[in-house]
């Protein structure tokens, strides 16, 4: 597998360098990869990292496409970031990655869409190259940003992930990526796996509507706020999409099924004055 690419890869989700794991690949992602190998026909699979309830990894298909591939112990995740992304790639397959492959049954889980030569919005920033970026450019990505918001609007789904970290850059347009924790506007029910803790941080508390709550409207508002303006002469512009992302949001909140506990809530507390 190309060393940059892995690279990239790596440092898009772990934030450090790539290195070879030779012989010491975990023993889950080693019979993964004899699976996927088997019953799918990649080729060239490379073990990139673990990360939370997820194995990352790249490989070829059959048509020669570079994939990249989640997998974990929950089923649902890997159909429901399929059958999300996919609706939304439908809608507009400028601005949202084709789903390729799931699959949520048998010994093993996993998901996976063509892999695309990008960077994400947190990233550029990171590096000082968002700032450096022409103000044409910044433009289009404010542009992508607004049709996005218009699939998005038109869309049944929720994404309630949307920060910096999921947009990518690739070649001149904005994609938003990771479908993984999606939901149904018109028929909300919560993921299976989702905890109780884990949806109290979803979206981070910076681009997510409230506390137990997700707008992608405000989400989008904040990224939008995130790319800035980027120049006098794209403000009148600029200012109209604020407008109207602003004035839809309240529109399509989702509210949480799960909430804490008296006791989880007041062992949180303790915990975080234990740590100060």
């Amino acid at each position: 597998m190309d060393k940059n690419i892995t690279n990239r890869v790596h440092q898009g989700i772990k934030g450090t360098p790539y290195r070879s794991y030779g012989e010491d690949i975990p023993e889950n992602a080693k019979n993964l990869m004899d699976f996927l190998a088997n019953k799918y026909g990649f080729y060239d699979i490379t073990f990139i990292t673990a990360r939370v309830y997820n194995l990352f990894l790249l490989a070829m298909d059959k048509n020669d496409r570079m994939l990249f591939i989640k997998s974990g112990r929950h089923p649902e995740l890997y159909r429901n970031e399929y059958v999300m992304g996919r609706a939304l790639w439908k809608l507009d397959n400028k601005h949202f990655l084709e789903p390729l492959y799931y699959s949520d049954s048998g010994k093993f889980f996993f998901f996976a869409n063509e892999i695309m030569n990008g960077t994400s919005l947190q990233v550029l920033f990171d590096n000082g190259k968002l700032r450096e970026m022409s103000p044409a450019k910044k433009m289009t990505l404010v542009r992508d940003l607004y049709k996005i918001f218009q699939a998005l609007k038109k869309s049944d789904v929720v994404h309630r992930d949307i920060r910096p970290d999921n947009f990518a850059v690739i070649g001149r347009h904005l994609v938003l990526i990771d479908f993984q924790l999606a939901v149904s506007k018109s028929n909300y029910t919560e993921l299976e796996s989702m905890s109780v803790g884990r949806l109290r941080g979803l979206g981070t508390r910076k681009y997510r509507y409230k506390t137990w709550q997700w707008d992608d409207s405000y989400s989008l508002l904040q990224c939008l706020k995130f790319i800035g303006c980027p120049a006098p002469e794209y403000r009148a512009e600029y200012n109209k999409i604020a407008h109207d992302i602003k004035s839809y949001i309240g529109h399509d909140v989702i509210k949480s099924s799960k909430h804490e506990g008296a006791l989880h809530r007041l062992f949180r507390h303790l915990t975080k004055k234990h740590k100060k």
